[in-house]
């Protein structure tokens, strides 16, 4: 649909105040609603390409090919929120499509330090800015300050792109099943979501009750997902499984072990971080040697 810009000379005429003309107090205008019949009226050619390029975008993606931005925005007003990441995080820019994907997946998580500037633009400059340099000094706090939420609520204004796959990679680590771990896929999904992810906040990590086999409680080796994010500047981790059930319940949910501090450590050794933190809970001698050998 292409967007009027202009009006033309002859409608402008049409609403001229002609001389000797008045309104009284109970005149009437009675006003056509002509949306019924935009409604009815069919679409134009341009209108059944983008159609059909939305219809068939997992087998043929085609973006940067529509040459008008009102075009483009059609085409991703279209497409729908469910699309493959291996498709749209390489294709799509910041824009409104991931606006649309956010608000759509968590509607009511609402967020404040988000960029809405420029975000029809297609490519979009702000996801090429230049990186800011590593911060050498490595912070260590509790997960539940709120002097830090209120501090952090700003300090960093980030894309709709930016905040989709944070809080993608957070929901799919916290709600993944330790026995049903794939390291490859894992991998897969840190090379998609690496350049993107900046910050990651896991609430809780599920924990799989090994003691029937020989071996006490087992969660997800976080090192392989810590490696492949090579933008990350902030985490902040609790190892506590939130609900458990009376049936279920075992004492490795909410102990640490000296395996989840290994598998940190490993993860940790090659992302220069800002700000690194964890469950005061969980705090002890070996933890906090691990910490210091970072």
């Amino acid at each position: 649909m292409r967007i009027p810009s202009t009006i033309n000379v002859n409608t402008l005429k049409c609403y001229e105040l002609k001389e000797g003309f008045g309104c009284t107090s109970n005149h009437v205008i009675n006003c056509q609603n002509y949306g019924i019949l935009c409604e009815k009226s069919p679409y134009t050619l341009k209108q059944l390409c983008i159609i059909s390029i939305a219809q068939n975008w997992t087998e043929h993606p085609k973006l940067e090919e529509l040459v008008l931005p009102e075009d483009r925005c059609m085409l991703l007003s279209l497409l729908p929120e469910d699309l493959p990441l291996e498709l749209t995080v390489p294709r799509i820019p910041d824009n409104m499509y991931w606006k649309k994907c956010y608000l759509k997946k968590w509607p009511s998580c609402l967020i404040r330090n988000v960029i809405d500037k420029d975000m029809f633009l297609l490519p979009s400059s702000l996801v090429a800015r230049d990186e800011h340099s590593s911060l050498q000094n490595v912070e260590i706090s509790s997960t539940n300050s709120d002097e830090y939420s209120v501090k952090n609520e700003f300090s960093q204004l980030k894309t709709w792109k930016q905040h989709y796959l944070e809080n993608y990679m957070k929901e799919m680590l916290e709600n993944l099943d330790p026995v049903k771990y794939d390291p490859e896929e894992i991998k897969i999904l840190c090379d998609i979501c690496g350049p993107y992810v900046k910050m990651l906040h896991l609430e809780q990590l599920r924990c799989y009750d090994g003691n029937e086999l020989g071996h006490g409680g087992t969660r997800i080796a976080l090192n392989a997902v810590l490696a492949g994010l090579s933008k990350l500047q902030e985490v902040s981790i609790c190892f506590k499984q939130k609900y458990v059930g009376i049936n279920n319940f075992s004492w490795n949910v909410i102990q640490l072990s000296v395996q989840d501090i290994n598998s940190l450590s490993k993860g940790l050794e090659k992302n220069r971080l800002h700000i690194l933190r964890q469950d005061p809970n969980h705090r002890n001698e070996h933890i906090e040697y691990t910490f210091l050998c970072l």
